[in-house]
């Protein structure tokens, strides 16, 4: 067999899984809030001007990486004349697609890094690019998809035999990096640090510990920089979100707001909504431990331990610990003979295609979301409100808008709607004269229909101009 046959196999995988994520990005639905407003909205806002502001961005319970992120693919389109929803929000999905493919390519080097076989390290990177919920979730511009990449690249540069200095530096500083994105992904690092005194690696954990410190100092440093002149905040601004997130989480609890769930729920989801590749994973912990491979192992039971005490849970949440997963089961697979290692991987990449089969069909129940319709498909969830909000962006005459049938929350904002226009909830009424174009259901009788999408329609009011509206505040909550 060709030596090259494994890069090749990588290659065809990684083009499939991108073109599966392409694919999703033209998906308009929405999963959760968080993947417009806590990145897609506060860059509109960044680029264009406008946009809601989620809870965080105003007490500062999260810091400005991911609204930067995504306003720098903002501010590339604007800057290259492609400032329209239609154009700007698959350049921004596609380009998280597109991380996490590089995410897949981790994988293959992180179970390298630990001695896995090249056949190995391809079957478990085709576990990343074809299971089913990564290839839902990879589009989205969440945390978790932000932060994976870094992680999972981090993680194999410290862990290379023989890494050099500056290979620590870039390792540790994407370490730092992804916590920049997500904060809970700081245990992983905790967790690095144990197991590199654990093994005395004494020369690595010098270069390791003061790069971890710098970027600790620049999350602070963001922090003091965004939200020094909030009220409430203490020491200039320093370490703000972390206090904030910490204390509405984990000692008011407010987070229980949006649901909560017992200890079992994430292995339940993984289960339901990826059986085969969950199983495999499974597997390839256990034969890992019984190998004596502890390491990986160890860090992923170190960020899945965080989790599970925590009441609100969501799927979303394991995503950034999946790639070391996958690892683990290429590492696991190392110590078997060549020909029966080529069977196991070629077992486990059917594994993943399984999965990848069943992507259109996703529902909610399977991905762990609105449980008291767990039928309903994975995709285009409130997508007709999206849709209807770009077909109002076209109107020249929209000054301010009112969306009946859907909470604020869950459509896409200024973001979709891409103008200056004031957006209202259901209980403002029509005579006060703020908005001049309705989203509601289909079949209002006496307005004019511009535009009608799966039982919802966009409406005309009979208001040329709009009247300016002092009390209106562009707070989502």
């Amino acid at each position: 067999m060709s030596k090259r046959a494994p890069v090749f196999a990588l290659a065809v995988v990684a083009l499939a899984g991108f073109a599966a994520r392409v694919w999703g990005a033209f998906d308009d639905g929405i999963y959760w809030p968080d993947e417009i407003y806590q990145s897609f909205e506060m860059a509109h806002r960044l680029v264009f001007g406008n946009g809601l502001i989620p809870w965080e961005f105003v007490e500062g319970g999260r810091n400005y990486s991911m609204p930067a992120l995504v306003a720098v693919l903002l501010g590339a389109c604007k800057a290259l004349g492609f400032s329209t929803p239609f154009v700007y929000l698959r350049v921004v999905k596609v380009t998280f697609g597109a991380f996490s493919i590089v995410t897949g390519f981790g994988v293959f080097r992180l179970a390298r890094a630990f001695k896995a076989g090249e056949w190995a390290s391809t079957a478990a990177a085709s576990l990343w690019f074809l299971a089913g919920p990564v290839v839902y979730f990879a589009p989205r511009a969440m945390s978790e998809n932000a932060c994976a990449a870094p992680l999972v690249w981090g993680t194999a540069l410290l862990f290379e035999e023989g890494a050099s200095r500056r290979k620590l530096i870039l390792g540790a500083s994407l370490l730092g990096l992804a916590v920049l994105f997500r904060l809970q992904v700081a245990v992983v690092l905790l967790a690095i640090v144990i197991v590199l005194a654990a093994r005395r690696q004494w020369p690595s954990l010098k270069v390791v510990l003061p790069t971890f410190g710098v970027w600790a100092m620049l999350y602070g440093a963001l922090d003091a920089f965004t939200w020094h002149s909030l009220p409430n905040a203490k020491a200039g601004g320093w370490y703000h979100s972390v206090v904030v997130y910490v204390r509405f989480n984990l000692i008011e609890g407010r987070g229980a707001h949006w649901g909560t769930a017992d200890w079992t729920y994430f292995f339940h989801y993984l289960w339901t909504s990826m059986p085969t590749v969950t199983a495999l994973l499974a597997v390839g912990l256990i034969a890992a431990l019984v190998r004596k491979q502890w390491v990986l192992p160890f860090l992923i039971g170190f960020f899945v331990l965080l989790h599970l005490p925590i009441g609100h849970k969501e799927l979303r949440f394991m995503l950034p610990g999946i790639p070391l997963a996958c690892a683990c089961v290429a590492v696991a697979m190392s110590g078997l003979a060549e020909r029966r290692q080529l069977l196991v991987a070629g077992a486990v990449a059917v594994a993943g295609v399984v999965s990848f089969i069943h992507v259109p069909s996703l529902t909610m129940g399977e991905l762990g979301a609105y449980l008291e319709r767990p039928q309903s498909s994975a995709w285009g969830d409130f997508g007709q409100f999206n849709r209807l909000l770009l077909k109002a962006s076209l109107q020249t005459d929209l000054c301010g808008l009112r969306i009946d049938g859907a909470d604020m929350a869950w459509v896409g904002g200024s973001t979709y709607l891409h103008t200056n226009a004031k957006l209202y909830r259901p209980w403002m009424p029509p005579q006060n004269g703020f908005f001049n174009y309705l989203i509601a259901q289909k079949g209002l009788q006496g307005i004019e229909v511009i535009a009608e999408d799966d039982g919802v329609a966009l409406y005309r009011l009979p208001i040329s101009t709009c009247r300016p509206d002092p009390s209106f505040t562009w707070q989502l909550g």
